[in-house]
């Protein structure tokens, strides 16, 4: 990996952003190769330009060369509307779906159905809160409560630790996600740390 990222940072900065998006586009080209494929990327609105740059490029290509081959499925804040529409053209067969954020009691039945039994109401207290109505997110900090072991399952319903571990929990998504990639296997990991140079 050291190798690698010496021989890049030689490159000049257009040169690595247009090896990194034409890598980005053949790597999801070859994923369709032999199925479909479904690319979900939750909270746009927090990308950064560079990122965002790439994935307009490759749902603008993906689209027009392979129709019904990848769908790209984006979510995002309305906030973030007008430069949604400005970095994505708006492309044929676009399709725009509105959700709300799930309210209280809603993100409770959700937060059970991932954890598979019930759950105190410190527990779906916490979940509301960090995730703000989001399913997708909730479900990463379901995920991560119980990779931790801050939760623990007693008689059939799910309870947060008593002492709850909070120097353990992050303070946001981001770090939570980060906290997470050391499970990915070496060579993801790997391209990971090769990606982090651009």
């Amino acid at each position: 990996v050291e190798n690698a990222r010496g021989e890049i940072t030689a490159y000049s900065a257009e040169l690595r952003l247009e090896n990194l998006m034409d890598a980005f586009r053949t790597y999801l080209l070859r994923r369709t190769a032999s199925r479909p494929l479904a690319l979900l990327v939750d909270d746009l609105g927090r990308g950064d330009p560079g990122s965002l740059e790439m994935l307009a490029f490759a749902s603008r290509t993906l689209l027009r060369s392979k129709p019904g081959k990848v769908s790209f499925i984006f979510t995002y804040d309305t906030e973030h509307d007008p430069s949604f529409n400005e970095t994505f053209d708006p492309l044929d067969g676009t399709e725009k779906i509105i959700l709300n954020p799930l309210s209280a009691s809603q993100a409770r039945e959700v937060a059970e159905q991932i954890l598979g039994a019930s759950a105190d109401d410190k527990l779906h207290q916490f979940l509301y809160q960090r995730s703000l109505g989001n399913p997708s997110v909730l479900e990463q900090w379901a995920g991560y409560l119980m990779d931790k072991k801050l939760i623990f399952n007693r008689e059939g319903a799910w309870i947060m630790t008593a002492e709850g571990g909070e120097t353990e929990i992050p303070d946001d998504l981001y770090s939570l996600v980060f906290s997470r990639l050391d499970k990915l296997p070496q060579g993801v990991s790997q391209a990971l740390k090769l990606g982090s140079v651009y």
